[in-house]
Order: C-alpha cells, then structure tokens, then sequence
C-alpha cells in the first residue's frame, strides 16, 4: 500500500497535492503516509483542506510498531466449566498435573483474565510461556537418589542481593533473567534454600541418616504383605507417600514415609508404592502389595493403560522392583496404617523408616 501511494503522488494529483520524490524514502522503501481521517481532504469523508500537510512515517518507525512485545499470563491455569467433559481421573489422569495442562490448554482458562490455555497472554513484558511455566519436571530416580527441586524459586527479600536494588529503576526483581543471574538473591519455595544450592531437595538418598533402618532380614521369603498409600493436600500440594510391611503372621516390621513436596495424588500413591517395593527387595521377601489407588493396581496389573506420560516413567520405575508381588486394591479403611504413615512425611516435611509406631 504504502509504494503504490507514493508512486500516484510522485507526479501529483489534480488537485495540487504534495509531490514526494523517490530521494524521500530512506534504503529500503518508500516511507509511509497517515492520513487523519478528518483532515485529510478528498481522502476522507468529513471536511478539511486537501493541501494540509501529510505527517510521514518513516520506516524505521513501521519497523518499532511491528515489533511485538512479549506477552505472558501471569495468573494460572484452572479447568474451564465446559472442561473435561467425561473425563476421569482416574482413568485418564489427573487434569491439575503439568502434562495435562500442555496437552489440552483448551481444556483450561487463565484465572487472570479467564481466557483459554493456548491463548496470547494478557500482560506485557517477561514471564513465563504455557511450557515453561508447566514443564514436565524430571522424575528423582528413586533407585540412585538423584535429586531435583519440586519447587519454584522465589524472591529472598532479606538477601543483601537486593539491598541498592530499585525496582523502578532496575526493573522487577521476579524475572526468569535475575534468577539465571542472581540466584543468590532467591530461594526455593520447596525447602527454603538459597537458589544456588544446586542438589535437590526430593528424592536424596543422603536425607535418611538420621533414619537408617536396623531391622535384620526375616527369615521366612513368602507369605508378607506390603500396603501403600500416598496423598496431597491441595492436588497438586504438599505431597507424602508411605508404606507398611507386615510379616506372615500379620505383625507390623516396617513402616516407611517420604516427602516429596509438591506433588499429585497419583504420584504420591505410585511412590508409596515404589519405595515399599524397593525395600522389600532389598530384604528378599515377597507377598501381596495392597492399595486404595485403583488406578495404580488396575496398571500395575495390566488392566488399565497407561496414557499420562508422567505416570508412564513411575509405571516403569515401579515394575523395575515388583519382583513376584501380586497386587491387589482393598478400600481406604483397610489401609488406615498406611495412609497414617503418609500424612506423618506431610507433616513433618520428611522421610523416615522406622520399625516400631509412630
């Protein structure tokens, strides 16, 4: 539009119009026009003189104004009303996890501004895209101890970091560019250590010290039963996973609990499942695995899929210990020890494994 304008005004209009010359343009085009819709003559509808001057735009400008600013959503992701239609759960996996909301945003709106997941965000400036505020977090290897921080970084006000810092001079303090540079000056909201801190918080071996199990291996391979329970308060929230080992003739041996910060029902479940699985290898014994998650025995037993990626790796990590143990769903009342022992890891915000009540 803007090279057909300036060739119709380069030999002038009948009505004395401004001529402009090719020289005006700067290197890469004819500049452009704005017409003011009221003043603008013959061009426009309403009244005004045709030889008033014609304010240009130059390129450089066209360039500035088509420059979009980065956009973000500063709010979070809940399930629309119109959601999840026949959606289950338990079946299809749980629709607060990350995976789910970067596989169906459309499923969801921005609390923010009420707008669909895949929408454009609503605020200008740095923030985080739909991915990388719902990434996929890597799963602690729960064979290794490799560790990892559930949690987000957050803002250490009280850090000397900040102290000569003006957020209306320097810029927002909460971006993802100051965390990448000043790490020091935040801490993770998981465990409330400084950003630097670079070993995780979930999942290290290493934070059983000061629980170290003493039990001497039974005597008897056959006939024990492992009960496993996991929860979070607020789904995804403050997540803790447990189990109980009883031997043959129904007496408790061992009751184990982790923390695993924030986490989902599911997860707890399968990680209460894993861990009593992986002690029971180390003592050599087998039996039948009880739970209430009819999710993870219906997996664990073949009869339900696995479709949620993030359930998919803890599948595989569960079947890596499973041994010859059969697995078998009992109600929530039956697994009361179990589910006891799950909520200590969310209260006290650690692991244990101990061999008498607790």
């Amino acid at each position: 539009m803007a090279s057909h304008v300036s060739s119709q005004l380069a030999v002038g209009d009948a009505g004395g119009g401004p001529r402009l010359d090719d020289a005006e343009g700067d290197a890469r085009g004819a500049p452009r026009l704005r017409l003011d819709p009221i003043n603008s003559g013959n061009m426009g509808k309403g009244k005004g003189n045709a030889e008033e001057p014609i304010e240009l735009l130059s390129s450089d400008d066209d360039d500035d104004k088509s420059e979009t600013e980065e956009r973000h959503h500063p709010g979070e992701l809940e399930p629309a009303e119109d959601g999840f239609v026949d959606w289950d759960d338990e079946c299809h996996g749980d629709r607060y996890s990350n995976a789910i909301k970067r596989e169906y945003p459309d499923e969801y709106v921005w609390d923010c501004c009420n707008q669909r997941g895949s929408s454009v965000g609503c605020t200008e400036g740095e923030g985080w895209t739909l991915e990388e505020k719902y990434t996929s977090s890597p799963v602690p290897d729960l064979r290794t101890g490799e560790t990892r921080h559930p949690g987000d970084l957050e803002v250490n006000y009280d850090s000397t970091t900040w102290n000569d810092w003006d957020e209306s001079c320097h810029g927002t303090i909460d971006t993802k560019s100051n965390k990448s540079e000043f790490p020091e000056g935040f801490v993770w909201s998981c465990c409330g250590k400084e950003g630097t801190y670079a070993s995780g918080c979930e999942g290290n071996s290493d934070d059983n010290d000061d629980h170290t199990d003493t039990t001497p291996p039974p005597q008897h391979k056959s006939g024990y039963t492992l009960q496993f329970d996991g929860g979070s308060r607020g789904n995804p929230g403050p997540a803790g996973s447990g189990y109980i080992l009883y031997d043959p003739d129904g007496k408790e041996i061992i009751a184990g609990y982790n923390f695993l910060g924030t986490r989902t029902n599911n997860y707890a479940e399968y990680t209460g499942l894993i861990e009593g699985l992986k002690k029971a290898k180390e003592l050599g014994i087998k039996g039948v695995c009880e739970g209430d998650s009819k999710l993870v025995v219906s997996q664990m037993n073949g009869v339900w899929k696995v479709k949620h990626p993030d359930m998919a790796v803890l599948k595989n990590l569960a079947d890596e210990v499973r041994g010859e143990w059969e697995f078998k769903w009992i109600p929530r009342a039956e697994n009361a020890r179990a589910d006891k022992v799950a909520n200590i890891a969310m209260d006290r915000e650690e692991d244990g494994v101990e061999t008498s009540d607790v």
